[in-house]
């Protein structure tokens, strides 16, 4: 209990601090787009539409959602959007330097509460 307050605590004070902390936790779509641009592999995945597609359940939303959220990300300056070398009907969703960061910030301040 006392572990997840703690995560709480931090949670909040980032939301504060960290811009793109607050965009994703706003709801749960945004949520999983956040995780699903943030998560490295060690193998080379095209991280375009159809990968988030196939990543987000249907019951938590739909297609249109999906991409009205990532659009509003990429507006806000979270993603960005670039054209696909293997595939040139294909664009590549990626998280910008700013979300890379505050993401390795709030894993940092994660970690210390455990």
């Amino acid at each position: 209990m006392a572990l997840a307050y703690e995560h709480f605590k931090t949670l909040l004070k980032l939301k504060t601090e960290l811009k793109s902390i607050n965009f994703f936790t706003k709801n749960q779509t945004r949520f999983f787009i956040w995780l699903l641009a943030v998560t490295k592999f060690n193998e080379d995945i095209d991280k375009n539409f159809s990968y988030y597609y196939s990543n987000i359940p249907n019951h938590i939303s739909s297609q249109i959602n999906i991409n009205n959220q990532i659009d509003l990300a990429v507006e806000n300056g979270f993603l960005e959007k670039q054209n696909s070398t293997s595939d040139k009907r294909s664009i590549i969703i990626k998280a910008t330097k700013q979300t890379l960061t505050e993401y390795d910030t709030y894993r940092e301040l994660i970690k210390k509460c455990l």
